[in-house]
């Protein structure tokens, strides 16, 4: 380990996906860049917690100010008012976190997409070492969806995964993250998601976009904290 790191420092909770944004940095990429490309390798190695299934937040710092972004998805529109399962398909809402990756290829991001994607594309698609986390995830997992359990089911900690229909996704989120929501990608999820008795309809995902959000500030001594705002209201 170097003892000095000089003042970009990435962190995450993969060391793949931190090696990949420190990597990022050192090829002169932004903060922005890096952590799209750390969000999109711990997507692949962490399905569990950051997959794209998921929401997304963004709190950041630049130049013109604060940027704070919600990225967090709705219910489908015909989810009935009232779901009593904490877990499975009815608790499922639009996912998020590509939509931010839109909004930070269209405005933040220096490096081409298909450059910051590509190493969670490989893995994805080359496989990868099945960490603890993951691990633990998998053997928790005995009665979920049967289209999970063929993906995951049996594999432990160190065998090697691989991931061939996510690296799939992940080229064409490459060439437009749009295609997640309104092409060939939405309509795969949306008649998956029917199949499974969850009340979408495609213009869910079509709507779909977060919104930058003025975060909230406060003063501690010398210090002004941001903070994200409530992502919903009753």
């Amino acid at each position: 380990m170097p003892a000095v790191v000089g003042r970009k420092v990435v962190a995450s909770q993969s060391p793949l996906a931190t090696y990949v944004g420190a990597r990022v940095l050192s090829e002169g990429g932004n903060a922005f860049d890096a952590a799209l490309a750390v969000s999109a390798v711990l997507s692949v190695v962490l399905p569990q917690t950051s997959g794209l299934g998921g929401d997304a937040f963004l709190l950041a710092k630049t130049p013109e100010g604060t940027v704070a972004y919600n990225a967090s998805g709705w219910a489908p529109s015909r989810v009935p008012e009232r779901v009593e399962e904490l877990r499975g398909p009815l608790t499922v809402t639009v996912p998020g976190l590509v939509d931010l990756w839109d909004f930070l290829y269209r405005k933040y991001i220096t490096l081409p997409l298909d450059r910051l994607l590509a190493p969670a594309i490989s893995l994805a698609t080359e496989g990868f070492e099945v960490g603890r986390s993951l691990s633990r995830a998998i053997s928790s997992g005995k009665d979920f969806h049967e289209s999970w359990k063929k993906t995951f089911w049996g594999r432990g900690y160190g065998d090697t995964l691989r991931l061939p229909e996510m690296g799939e996704v992940m080229k064409r989120i490459a060439r437009d993250p749009r295609e997640f929501y309104e092409g060939k990608v939405a309509e795969e999820m949306v008649n998956g998601m029917i199949a499974l008795g969850v009340g979408v309809e495609p213009e869910d995902f079509r709507r779909f976009r977060g919104e930058q959000v003025r975060p909230i500030r406060s003063s501690y001594g010398s210090f002004t904290l941001y903070e994200l705002p409530l992502t919903h209201r009753e």
